[in-house]
C-alpha cells in the first residue's frame, strides 16, 4: 500500500517541493495560490523516466521525481502486477499482468508509470451529464489497432481531459458499472470488444460509453466482484473506419483525420492540449506538451 501522500496548499510549498514540482510538471502551472491538492486521490503517477519520454523532456529529474522517489524509499512497497480478477486494495500501486500474445493497455503503462486502486467511482447516473474528465490513453497495433473509436482509462492525474460536450460524434452518453451492467440495462449481449461497441453505438446514437467499474465479468466472473476496478471510456470516432494507425502523423494524439476527438491540459482542463505525435520511439501516450516549470499561479482545478 502506498502511505499516506500530502495534500498539497500553499502552507508546504516549501516542506513539499518535489510534491509541488511534479505537479507542476503535469498540468504546466503550479499549484493555484488558495488551492488544495489531494495527492490521495490520483489514480496515476508518472515515473521519472516516464514524464521524461513522453513529454520529450531534458529538465533536471531531481524537479519532478517524487512518485520515483517515494518507491525507491520504501523497501517493503512495490507495483503488484494484477491479472484479471485479482482482489486490490484502497492504495494499492499496480499495473496490468501481460498475457502472452495479448495487448493489455494497463500493462503498457507500467513503461512511464503506475496506477493506484481508489475507492471505485459513484453511481453510473452521476455521470450522464458529465463534462471534462482526466484520461490516458495508449497507442496499439493488436489485431489491427482499435477502428472507430478509442479506449481510454479514466486517470486522475495524468494532466490530460476529456470534454464529454465536445466528442467526435453527436450522442448520448452511456453510463454503466460494467459489462454486464450494460447487459442488463440495454437487454443486448456485449458481445466483444472489437466490432461490437462500433456498429451498437452509431445504431443506438452513443457518442461516448463509460463503465464505471470495469470487471471484465462478461468474460470471466459471474459477479466480477473481486476485479479491479477499471474505469473505461470508449469514445466513438468521427469516421467509423478510423484507425490512430492510419490516420496520419497525428497518431496517439487521436485528433488527426477521421478521429478528430479533442483533448486538453491546465488544472481545470481549460487550454487546449498541444500533443505531438510520437517524438520518441517510446512515446505511444496521450499526452499534452507543458510549458517549462513556470513561476506564477496557474488556473483553479475543479
Amino acid at each position: 500500500m502506498l502511505p499516506r501522500l500530502p495534500v498539497l496548499s500553499d502552507a508546504n510549498r516549501r516542506t513539499e517541493r518535489r510534491w509541488h514540482a511534479y505537479v507542476q510538471r503535469v498540468y504546466g502551472a503550479p499549484l493555484p495560490i488558495g488551492q488544495e491538492l489531494d495527492l490521495n486521490t490520483f489514480t496515476f503517477f508518472y515515473s521519472t523516466d516516464g514524464l521524461r519520454d513522453v513529454w520529450n523532456d531534458d529538465e533536471d529529474e531531481s524537479a519532478f521525481d517524487a512518485p520515483t522517489r517515494l518507491l525507491r524509499a520504501s523497501p517493503c512497497l512495490a507495483v503488484c502486477e494484477v491479472a484479471l480478477g485479482t482482489t486490490t486494495y484502497d492504495g494499492t500501486p499496480w499495473i496490468g499482468k501481460d498475457y502472452p500474445g495479448a495487448f493489455v493497455a494497463a500493462h503498457e503503462f507500467g513503461k512511464i508509470g503506475f496506477f493506484v486502486r481508489r475507492a471505485a467511482w459513484a453511481a453510473p447516473e452521476a455521470f450522464k451529464s458529465c463534462h471534462r474528465l482526466e484520461v490516458s490513453h495508449v497507442r496499439s497495433s493488436y489485431k489491427g489497432g482499435e477502428k472507430g473509436l478509442s479506449w481510454l482509462f479514466h486517470t486522475s492525474g495524468s494532466g490530460v481531459f476529456l470534454d464529454c460536450t465536445q466528442l467526435p460524434t453527436r450522442g448520448r452518453v452511456g453510463t454503466y458499472r460494467s459489462r454486464l451492467d450494460f447487459q442488463r440495462v440495454e437487454g443486448q449481449r456485449w458481445e466483444n470488444d472489437e466490432g461490437f461497441p462500433r456498429w451498437w453505438m452509431r445504431a443506438n446514437s452513443v457518442a461516448m460509453i463509460i463503465f464505471t467499474q470495469a470487471d471484465f465479468g462478461v468474460y470471466h466472473f459471474s459477479s466480477g466482484g473481486h476485479a479491479s476496478a477499471r474505469a473505461e471510456i470508449l469514445v466513438l470516432h468521427e469516421n467509423e473506419w478510423a484507425t490512430e494507425l492510419s490516420g496520419g502523423e497525428r497518431g496517439v494524439c487521436l485528433n488527426g483525420d477521421g478521429i478528430h476527438l479533442k483533448t486538453f491540459a491546465g488544472w481545470q482542463g481549460e487550454r487546449h492540449c498541444t500533443c505531438q505525435p510520437l517524438q520518441r520511439q517510446r512515446n505511444s501516450y496521450l499526452h499534452c506538451d507543458t510549458p517549462r516549470l513556470l513561476t506564477g499561479p496557474g488556473p483553479t482545478r475543479g
